[in-house]
C-alpha cells in the first residue's frame, strides 16, 4: 500500500508547474513578447524560485523515504478515514496512541477543511490561491458532476464522457468562484465594489456575470434565490473533488473502499430476502453501505448444499430430491442414503435425480 500518495503527487505537481513556467518564459521570449533584458531579470527571479522548489522537493523526498512499509497499515487507514471526515481531534489522539505520527497527513486535510468552511462563509482567498497554484493541472482536468448541480447559479462547462457520465471541466473553476465573490459583495450591499470587481474581472467574459448584473439594480438577493440557493454546496463539491484528483486520492477513504470490496465479494440477491448475522452485508451498521453496492457477479455459478452448506461441483455432485431441494453427494452419504430433506424433514421415497452443470 502506498503511504505517500499526497507527497508524491505534490512533488510531481511542483516539477510539472516549474517546467511549464520555464517553457512559457522562453516561448514568450522566442516570439519577442519580452526583450532579452526582461528575460534576464525574470531568470534571476526564476533562480530564487528554483531554490524554493528544490527545498520543497527535498522535504517531500524525506517524508517519502520515512514512510516505508509498516505493520501498522490498518491504523494508518483508520486515521486517514478520520481525516477524510473531519475528525481532527480524534485523529490526534489516535495517532499518538498507536505511534503513527510519521504517516499522518493531518495538515493536508485540515487545510482542505478550513478552505471549505471559508467557502461556506463567503470567503475565497484560499480557494483562489488553490486555483492559481494548480492552474495548469486544472486546465486539462475533469471531474464527475452530480445531476443536482446541473441547474445551479452559473452555466457549467460540462460534457458527456464515453460512459455517458456528466463531467465538469475544471478549467472554469476559478470563474465560478469569481462570480460567487461578486454575489457576496452584492449580498453585503457593497454595490460600488461589486461593480468595479465585475468590470475588472469579467471584461473578457461578460457572459459569465451578465445573469447577475440585476443584483446591482434591484439590490435584493432574494430575486435570484432559487438560482443561488445551493451555490456553496456546488463550490465545495468541485473544490474537494478537484483537490482529491490532483493528489491522486479517491473520493472516499481507502478504508471505505476496502470495506466496499469485501461487501461486494459476499453480497448476493438473497441478502435482500433473508438476514444472516454471519453475513457482513446483513449486519445493521453495514446495511446502508451494502445497499448501494452491486451484487457479486459469480453468485449464480456457485451451488451450496442445503444439508452441509458446502459447495457442490464435479467432485461433489448435486442431486434434486422430490421436495425440490438440491443436496450434495456428500450429504446423501452422511445420511446413510435415506434421502432426508433437511428443509422439510421428509424422507423422499424416490431416488434423487442427478443434476448437471450447463
Amino acid at each position: 500500500m502506498d503511504l505517500s500518495i499526497i507527497q508524491k503527487s505534490k512533488r510531481q505537481n511542483l516539477i510539472r508547474s516549474t517546467y511549464k513556467l520555464i517553457e512559457k518564459l522562453f516561448y514568450i521570449h522566442t516570439i519577442k513578447k519580452i526583450s532579452t533584458e526582461a528575460l534576464n531579470e525574470k531568470l534571476e527571479k526564476l533562480k530564487t524560485l528554483l531554490k524554493s522548489v528544490n527545498t520543497q522537493i527535498e522535504d517531500l523526498n524525506s517524508v517519502i523515504i520515512q514512510r516505508q512499509d509498516t505493520d501498522k497499515e490498518l491504523y494508518v487507514l483508520i486515521n486517514e478515514h478520520l481525516l477524510y471526515h473531519g475528525y481532527f481531534e480524534t485523529s490526534k489522539k489516535f495517532v499518538k496512541e498507536f505511534e503513527i505520527e510519521k504517516y499522518n497527513d493531518y495538515s493536508f486535510f485540515k487545510e482542505m477543511y478550513e478552505t471549505k468552511q471559508e467557502i461556506y462563509n463567503g470567503k475565497f482567498d484560499k480557494v483562489l490561491h488553490f486555483c492559481k497554484e494548480y492552474k495548469t493541472t486544472l486546465k486539462n482536468m475533469t471531474i464527475p458532476i452530480k445531476n443536482e448541480y446541473l441547474t445551479t447559479f452559473i452555466k457549467l462547462n460540462i460534457h458527456q464522457n464515453k460512459e455517458n457520465h456528466t463531467e465538469f471541466n475544471c478549467s472554469d473553476i476559478e470563474n465560478m468562484f469569481r462570480v460567487q465573490e461578486y454575489i457576496e459583495l452584492c449580498k453585503n450591499c457593497k454595490y460600488k465594489e461589486a461593480m468595479l470587481y465585475a468590470k475588472e474581472t469579467f471584461c473578457k467574459n461578460t457572459f459569465l456575470i451578465k445573469p447577475f448584473l440585476p443584483l446591482l439594480v434591484c439590490r435584493d438577493v432574494s430575486t435570484l434565490k432559487d438560482q443561488i440557493s445551493n451555490n456553496y454546496d456546488l463550490l465545495v463539491y468541485i473544490y474537494s473533488k478537484s483537490l482529491y484528483k490532483i493528489h491522486k486520492l479517491s473520493f472516499e477513504s481507502r478504508l471505505t473502499r476496502l470495506v466496499e470490496c469485501g461487501l461486494i465479494a459476499t453480497k448476493t440477491r438473497f441478502c435482500e430476502k433473508n438476514k444472516n448475522m454471519k453475513c457482513p452485508g446483513c449486519m445493521p451498521f453495514l446495511m446502508d453501505l451494502a445497499a448501494k453496492l452491486p451484487f457479486y457477479k459469480r453468485e449464480q455459478s456457485i451451488l451450496l448444499c442445503k444439508g452441509l452448506d458446502v459447495e457442490m461441483n464435479d467432485r461433489n455432485q448435486p442431486y434434486m430430491f422430490d421436495s425440490g431441494y438440491v443436496y450434495s453427494d456428500l450429504y446423501i452419504s452422511e445420511t446413510g442414503h435415506l434421502f432426508i430433506c433437511k428443509v422439510t424433514g421428509e424422507i423422499c421415497e424416490k431416488k434423487p435425480r442427478r443434476c448437471y452443470f450447463v
